[in-house]
């Protein structure tokens, strides 16, 4: 499994179910207009975590390889200018690297979100 640099960047995994709710309520309440949710799992982990959890669940055993950020800097770069590539965004490295609002307090209050954990998300999908 690659894992980008030290795989130490926060990621808050949130189940489809959740926020499929959380759209059909917005959708259905006009006074939610012009209002932004932050919509996420219950639970933090680093993406290294992320995967020993999934490979848990599915017992599963992958080995990690942890790419260098400049190698992948470099690659990305590479690839933007090949006409018609579109699998790889620069800019799309550095959100997934970035840290994140987790906070889903407005979510709770105005939607009624509630999401489930981490692991009971893999049992739906299961």
């Amino acid at each position: 499994v690659p894992i980008i640099d030290n795989g130490k960047y926060p990621l808050s995994p949130v189940y489809i179910g959740d926020i499929v709710n959380a759209l059909k309520r917005v959708i259905l309440r006009d006074y939610l207009v012009d209002k932004s949710y932050i919509l996420t799992g219950p639970e933090s982990f680093s993406f290294s975590e992320l995967v020993e959890q999934i490979c848990r669940f599915y017992k599963l055993k992958r080995l990690k390889v942890y790419c260098p950020l400049f190698l992948l800097k470099f690659s990305f770069k590479l690839l933007s200018i090949i006409p018609g590539q579109s699998l790889l965004v620069y800019d799309q490295m550095f959100r997934l690297l970035s840290s994140k609002s987790t906070d889903i307090s407005l979510a709770q209050k105005d939607l009624s979100f509630k999401p489930i954990s981490f692991q009971k998300g893999l049992a739906l999908l299961k």
